[in-house]
């Protein structure tokens, strides 16, 4: 039941994403029923450090500074982020079984957390956990550094799961080193991983500071690498 999925995946929505939910469901045909207020139980205080524990991405400290809207976005990454490994890792699925499952885990995730697109999330949720490795360091210097970059960023998909770093940027340096100079220092790869096998979750954001690159790598959406036909899309955390 997707009520069922939202609620156990935001325990508190805040006016506004409540609003953006009903209008979607409206469009949709249907109704959205927003979920009442839990009270939290005695038992449930005592087994939430233990939830903690086992999932070292959400924890009170991470939330602790946030914003309602901004624990929604987390909470829903954290739980994306599961589904799509655990997706992953099914092998009785189809191929076209596991690119429906992936759609309904994107989509839950972009009405729980109010981001347009599941590229959207990933791309803040990317920049959360830099920000929160960066604190007590150099995080302002290079935040700083980056506006002043002004860089563009594309998000990948539908990446074979073997598919390298290096073998993407190959791909881009082939396909648009005719128009462009396509080097280490104007394109950089950033390939998605499972922060505990490190292996690729098939998924890459790509970025670069000139802006006709930017456009050309739009040109390779649906271009075929390694036998899979790839998703290059612009990414609305791109400025």
């Amino acid at each position: 039941n997707r009520e069922q999925k939202e609620s156990t995946m935001v325990a508190k929505k805040s006016n506004a994403q409540i609003k953006r939910m009903m209008k979607r469901a409206e469009a949709r045909g249907e109704k959205y029923v927003p979920p009442e207020p839990v009270e939290e139980s005695e038992n449930a205080e005592e087994s939430s450090p233990k939830k903690t524990e086992s999932s070292g991405t959400s924890t009170t400290a991470q939330k602790s500074n946030l914003s309602a809207d901004e624990k929604a976005k987390l909470d829903a990454a954290v739980a994306l982020e599961k589904d799509l490994e655990k997706i992953q890792n099914d092998e009785s699925l189809k191929s076209k079984d596991r690119r429906s499952s992936k759609r309904k885990a994107e989509a839950i995730a972009c009405e729980a957390s109010g981001c347009a697109s599941s590229s959207e999330l990933l791309e803040w949720y990317e920049e959360f956990k830099n920000k929160q490795e960066q604190k007590g360091s150099s995080s302002n210097t290079k935040r700083q550094d980056r506006k002043k970059r002004n860089p563009y960023i594309v998000f990948i998909g539908q990446l074979a799961y073997d598919t390298s770093a290096e073998t993407l940027f190959g791909h881009f340096q082939k396909e648009l080193g005719a128009e462009h100079k396509v080097t280490v220092d104007t394109l950089k790869v950033r390939l998605l991983t499972n922060p505990k096998t490190k292996k690729s979750r098939g998924m890459a954001f790509v970025e670069v500071t000139d802006p006709e690159l930017l456009y050309s790598c739009l040109k390779l959406h649906h271009t075929f690498l390694e036998g899979r036909r790839i998703n290059v899309e612009r990414s609305a955390g791109g400025n």
